[in-house]
């Protein structure tokens, strides 16, 4: 048996390892920082919303990384982290850091609207 038969089906593998991986860092950080459960459904209202440019778009951290301020109705304001290229909630961000200070400034969210 060559090498090269057993390797694809590895490769295949790890793209759903990746996102499997990026949705549960995603719920245990909504869990920790909102005290929110991040059901399948609430995770594609947020992804729905960001794709139709409901949510605010704050700006780009890389080609692939963007931050955008999510609401939800009967939901707190959240700032999540999405990953353009798989479609999916990286993580869920507090809105100030362990200073207390505002992780993104008002004024950067008011530019974008």
């Amino acid at each position: 048996m060559s090498y090269y038969s057993i390797i694809p089906s590895r490769r295949k593998g790890r793209k759903n390892w990746k996102k499997r991986y990026e949705i549960d860092h995603s719920r245990e950080r909504a869990l920790e920082r909102y005290n929110i459960q991040l059901t399948n459904e609430l995770r594609s209202q947020i992804i729905d919303a960001i794709k139709r440019k409901e949510a605010i778009f704050i700006r780009n951290e890389s080609l692939r990384r963007s931050l955008w301020k999510v609401q939800i109705s009967g939901r707190p304001e959240m700032i999540i982290v999405y990953d353009k290229k798989r479609k999916e909630i990286l993580t869920v961000l507090h809105d100030t850091d362990k200073k207390g200070e505002a992780k993104v400034s008002e004024n950067e969210i008011e530019q974008k609207t």
